[in-house]
């Protein structure tokens, strides 16, 4: 369990060098889902617990936040939270704007 969480603490800081975030909503209904979770590739949900990214691929395997409050089954198709569906924060990655400053 150790060396996963170490894994995951590297992985973190690789997701967001080189693109940004851009905040959808909090719930299914920010994933443009009709009725449920919605996922799809570029899409990742944040604990507000731990501040944990899970990617929203539903071909990615099971996967926990750090502090467990939410958690996605690939192999049963469940993704939660136990704070609740509202409490789940989601984002959609973007590449990261040159700084305009800079160029001239």
């Amino acid at each position: 369990m150790e060396d996963v969480d170490a894994a995951k603490n590297q992985e973190q800081p690789k997701l967001l060098d080189g693109n940004e975030l851009v905040y959808l909503g909090n719930g299914w209904r920010a994933t443009g889902g009709t009725h449920g979770w919605r996922m799809s590739p570029g899409i990742y949900f944040k604990c507000v617990r731990c501040g944990y990214l899970m990617s929203a691929e539903s071909t990615e395997q099971t996967d926990f936040c750090f502090c467990g409050t939410m958690s996605k089954d690939a192999d049963a198709g469940r993704f939660g939270s136990v704070l609740g569906d509202d409490r789940i924060e989601v984002y959609r990655t973007a590449p990261k704007r040159q700084s305009e400053s800079g160029a001239r």
